[in-house]
């Protein structure tokens, strides 16, 4: 059931982002964004049931804690390495990261740049972007 879904979910993203590329793989794109879907899913059912691992560094505290990027949590520190990884991978199609934290949802869309204001992100990400499909 989750393959068809993520094929799908793949063509759509395909569609959107092949008309903006400009000698960059899209398809390489496209599997990167549901890759950090994938994780960023996973560490959001994490964090909401409590089985995150915590820094053995700062014991989840984070403050100044270079290992785990002040997050306390190492996996945390991954994901947002991925996750600026994307934004940079994506740069080039002029389109933008939304992240939305339920893990309930799926947790990234990707919204063009021309939709309007980062700023309307957090009320409008699902009408104004793609959702990228995290099984």
């Amino acid at each position: 059931m989750y393959a068809r879904e993520r094929k799908e979910n793949a063509m759509h993203l395909a569609a959107m982002l092949a008309p903006r590329a400009s000698g960059v793989s899209v398809s390489y794109a496209v599997n990167y964004a549901q890759r950090a879907a994938r994780i960023t899913h996973k560490n959001a059912e994490r964090m909401c049931n409590g089985t995150l691992a915590e820094c053995s560094a700062c014991h989840g505290d984070g403050w100044g804690c270079k290992k785990c990027r002040e997050t306390g949590y190492p996996t945390l520190a991954r994901e947002a390495r991925m996750l600026d990884r994307l934004r940079e991978t994506l740069k080039p199609f002029k389109v933008r990261i939304y992240e939305q934290g339920d893990p309930r949802g799926w947790p990234l869309y990707l919204i063009p740049e021309e939709a309007g204001p980062e700023s309307e992100d957090d009320s409008r990400y699902n009408q104004r972007g793609m959702a990228v499909c995290p099984h």
